[in-house]
């Protein structure tokens, strides 16, 4: 009986550690490309993972937190996260008239939300109480076993002034600390938008350079600079767009918080 009892507690044991093995944490940039969100609204948070990220299977992710990137007219607006049946306390999201149409990133407030719920069943979903300018919300999952395909692979769809386009992620790039690093994404397609945002730490883009069919290159100065933490910028293709690739080169610029930014299109 000792015996048994041993094997069992082992056998629970691996199954634990077998488990945690395979889990790993994932931060999602679900984009809501600064919409206008007025009263009382809902943004619905897996509808919007599976259309951006199919390879991400719901069913075996953890909801752990998110952050909800976006900004009230007025600073009196209110959000709150409901997972399942539960709902956190409302926090007021900051902002003002005055820079509510502004697109600078540091007019944006970053709310985060723990998950309120004891597991991660039933719906994901941000309440809005007010008038809203949403950019994205980040949201943090464990993913256990098998839970991604070959992805993820964001995908919000055609835009509601591009017809014929959809938004296409192209790579992530984490650049050396202190150091130069260039990369080339091929494409030969033709692009609308460039965006390139920050998905943690600090980084520094010096060039941005595109090669077009012709085989001149141009340079993006509006996609160069500094990056941090949820920081994004883009800039739009003069011309017929078409785009033979892309060369960005960047560097981290802190030792223990390395730079990570993520490159989108916005294309046919």
């Amino acid at each position: 009986m000792r015996k048994v009892t041993l094997l069992l507690t082992v056998l629970v044991f691996l199954t634990a550690f077998a488990e945690q093995a395979f889990a790993r944490r994932k931060r999602l940039h679900v984009q809501f490309y600064d919409q206008n969100y007025r009263g009382q609204s809902t943004l619905f948070l897996k509808r919007e993972i599976r259309q951006q990220f199919p390879g991400i299977n719901l069913r075996r992710a953890d909801l752990l937190r998110v952050r909800l990137i976006a900004k009230s007219r007025r600073g009196r607006g209110t959000a709150a996260l409901k997972v399942g049946y539960d709902v956190t306390y409302p926090q007021t999201v900051s902002g003002n008239p005055y820079d509510f149409n502004d697109p600078a990133p540091y007019t944006f407030d970053r709310v985060p939300f723990d998950n309120p719920s004891w597991d991660s069943t039933g719906v994901w979903q941000i309440k809005l109480r007010g008038n809203f300018i949403v950019r994205k919300v980040v949201v943090i999952v464990e993913l256990v076993g098998s839970s991604t395909g070959p992805g993820p692979f964001p995908n919000p769809g055609p835009g509601p002034y591009n017809p014929g386009y959809q938004w296409q992620y192209l790579t992530t790039f984490n650049p050396p600390t202190f150091s130069y690093q260039t990369i080339t994404i091929p494409l030969s397609t033709v692009v609308k938008t460039l965006k390139i945002q920050s998905n943690r730490g600090n980084s520094k883009v010096t060039n941005v350079t595109i090669t077009l069919r012709n085989g001149q290159q141009r340079r993006l100065s509006d996609l160069e600079g500094h990056f941090k933490d949820s920081d994004s910028k883009q800039a739009n293709i003069r011309g017929n767009g078409f785009i033979r690739d892309v060369q960005i080169t960047a560097s981290s610029r802190a030792v223990f918080k390395p730079g990570e930014i993520e490159i989108h299109a916005l294309m046919r």
